[in-house]
């Protein structure tokens, strides 16, 4: 992407990304990768909105991100869905991630997670940072 700050997300998505993926398969702490992918997915997503809006608006959009969408990833998801369809494979798994149980509150369960929920929900994220990588 053209914009810094989108740059900066992307980049921020695909190490997110990277650590969710070696915690679960080198750590096998479920909970804690889909904690993190979690956050892959949000940058992933505020990238694609920065890269998506006009120039003139991009500032205004960066703000926007931080105190509007913050950690809503179906508000996210839903105007990046406006701002250009993604393919319907992307979207169903747009949708998986939006309507799992993942929020910033997680980090408040000491529970271990789910191995096989993890894997899915990190498949889905992997898909849809990839989509947005190869968008921008």
């Amino acid at each position: 992407p053209k914009n810094i700050d989108a740059r900066r997300y992307l980049r921020a998505a695909l190490r997110r990304l990277d650590d969710a993926i070696l915690i679960l398969h080198q750590l096998d702490r479920p909970a804690a990768a889909t904690y993190l992918a979690g956050y892959s997915v949000e940058c992933a997503l505020k990238a694609m909105m920065l890269d998506r809006t006009s120039k003139q608006k991009q500032s205004d959009m960066a703000l926007k991100l931080k105190k509007h969408y913050r950690h809503n990833l179906i508000t996210l998801s839903e105007d990046v869905r406006r701002k250009g369809q993604p393919p319907l494979s992307i979207s169903q798994k747009l949708s998986l991630v939006c309507e799992s149980e993942w929020s910033p509150e997680q980090r408040y369960d000491p529970g271990p997670g789910d191995r096989k929920d993890a894997e899915v929900f990190l498949d889905a994220v992997t898909l849809v940072v990839q989509w947005v990588e190869r968008s921008l």
